[in-house]
């Protein structure tokens, strides 16, 4: 990154100490890991390239059933394919064509990630972006903890799930999905997670919904954990 990015995140992290309820030194605190998060955030989109390239070729999956394998394969395409910025870039990463595209936001806020939404076949495949652009980090910055059904989770993954899940909860209802997965990778991962909790928490059609998180931060409490084991396969290398 250069000077100009540093002062960039510096200005916005200064701007928004109120909204995060920051003190002057907490504000310093906050420039430097609002830095680091945002050198992490160019290399996320090449990083779950890399890293899964390393998964697939290791032998110890050789162990691991078939299946799951297949599974994590098309699923970490899908968690690829939110870095997308266009339809067609979705479609070169997720293999899925463009049309089945029902719903997406490219760019996030520090309300809610970036997203695509693939309907085919009758199943909702919800895609959740890691940390790319600066909202992102306002995102994992605001750490404290709110209530999540019986426990609780990490106050920005909570809330950025719950907004993206009144965002696109309509169109999924008017669909009828047979079945609803979510994938995402980083903190699109951690997301992910809780949006399968809050989908199997409305009940209905989406009570059976399962996820695929990848590389994701810990952002639930224990009261939580053994909800989450049942529906979400978290994929953490190295």
């Amino acid at each position: 990154m250069d000077l100009t990015g540093c002062l960039t995140i510096m200005r916005q992290v200064s701007e928004t100490r109120d909204r995060l309820h920051m003190s002057s030194g907490r504000q310093s605190s906050g420039v430097r890991l609002g830095t680091a998060f945002y050198f992490e955030a160019q290399q996320n989109d090449s990083n779950l390239k890399s890293d899964w390239a390393d998964i697939v070729s290791c032998n110890s999956l050789q162990n691991i059933d078939s299946e799951l394998v297949e599974n994590l394969l098309f699923y970490s395409k899908l968690a690829l394919s939110a870095y997308a910025k266009t339809p067609e870039d979705a479609y070169l990463r997720s293999g899925i064509p463009s049309e089945y595209i029902v719903l997406s936001q490219y760019n996030s806020s520090a309300t809610m990630p970036a997203y695509v939404v693939y309907y085919k076949d009758c199943t909702a495949y919800i895609c959740v972006r890691g940390t790319q652009q600066f909202e992102d980090v306002l995102t994992v910055l605001e750490c404290d903890s709110d209530p999540l059904l019986h426990g609780k989770g990490h106050k920005g993954i909570v809330r950025g799930a719950k907004n993206l899940l009144l965002t696109i909860l309509p169109t999924l209802e008017s669909l009828k999905p047979t079945k609803t997965f979510v994938a995402g990778h980083s903190l699109g991962g951690a997301a992910a997670a809780v949006l399968v909790l809050l989908l199997r928490e409305h009940g209905g059609i989406f009570q059976n919904t399962e996820g695929y998180a990848f590389c994701p931060p810990p952002v639930i409490d224990a009261e939580l954990m053994p909800t989450a084991m049942d529906c979400v396969i978290s994929v953490v290398h190295g």
